[in-house]
C-alpha cells in the first residue's frame, strides 16, 4: 500500500504539472531497524550515493519508493524531487 500509494502521489503530481515534491523516506531504506541477523555496509558514514541493502519489507518498501523517485525525475525533467531519509 505504501509503495502503491507513493507512486500514485508522484503521478497526479507529474500529470497535474506540480514542479516540487518532498517525500518523506526514512535512514532504514538502508535496511537497519528491522534486520535480522548481522549488518554489514561498505562505509560509515552512509552517504546518498551507497547502493541500499534493504533485508526487510519495511526497508524494501522505503527503497523502492526512493527508486520510483528517481525514475520520475528523469521522465519529468521539470519536476524536482527530494526524499528525505528522516532518522
Amino acid at each position: 500500500m505504501k509503495v502503491q500509494g507513493r507512486y500514485n502521489a508522484l503521478d497526479v503530481a507529474a500529470t497535474v504539472g506540480i514542479k516540487r515534491f518532498t517525500l518523506a523516506s526514512s535512514v532504514n531504506a538502508h535496511g537497519l531497524v528491522y534486520s535480522q541477523g548481522d549488518l554489514h555496509f561498505p562505509a560509515f558514514p552512509m552517504t546518498e550515493e551507497m547502493d541500499t541493502f534493504p533485508s526487510d519489507a519495511y526497508a524494501l518498501s522505503k527503497a523502492e519508493v526512493e527508486l520510483q523517485a528517481d525514475s520520475f525525475a528523469r521522465s519529468h525533467p521539470h519536476m524536482r524531487i527530494a526524499s528525505l531519509r528522516i532518522h
